[in-house]
């Protein structure tokens, strides 16, 4: 079924690719592994969203076997590999396996704010009431 699927995999893959707004970010994903003592392992799920200024339009995934920047096999893209594909503007992280592809002068890294959003988050959870006006602003942005 995965090879039947595969050219529209590499069609939404193609439209990530060349989306006026491309996001990227990795999820660890436990797979089954016979040759692993456990059963099974860890690899990396990286998902990626092509948008236009206003909405999300295709989404595309990569499945990897470690969390590393290149792909380990032949047929897996790391987040190196995806971003070497791509020009323009990219929402990520600041994880460091982005550090060397975002040295390049065509690519713009608009950052992603929802990890600094969700310590203010936790902090007005918490009570500190100071929190608010910059969840307020986070609204805003909507």
């Amino acid at each position: 079924m995965a090879e039947l699927l595969r050219p529209l995999w590499l069609e939404a893959s193609d439209q990530v690719l060349a989306a006026k707004v491309m996001h990227l970010d990795g999820s660890g994903l436990d797979v089954l592994d016979r040759a692993h003592p456990n059963g099974k392992r860890r690899g990396t799920l990286w998902g990626t969203a092509g948008a236009s200024a206003t909405k999300p339009e295709v989404a595309a995934f990569f499945y990897a076997s470690t969390k590393k920047a290149r792909g380990q096999h032949p047929d897996e893209r790391g987040p190196s590999d995806i971003l070497a594909l791509r020009t323009g503007i990219i929402v990520i992280d600041m994880d460091m396996l982005f550090v060397e592809q975002c040295k390049r002068e065509n690519l713009i890294d608009c950052a992603c704010n929802m990890h600094a959003r969700r310590y203010f988050a936790k902090a007005l959870d918490s009570g500190d009431t100071r929190a608010a006006l910059v969840i307020g602003a986070f609204k805003a942005l909507r």
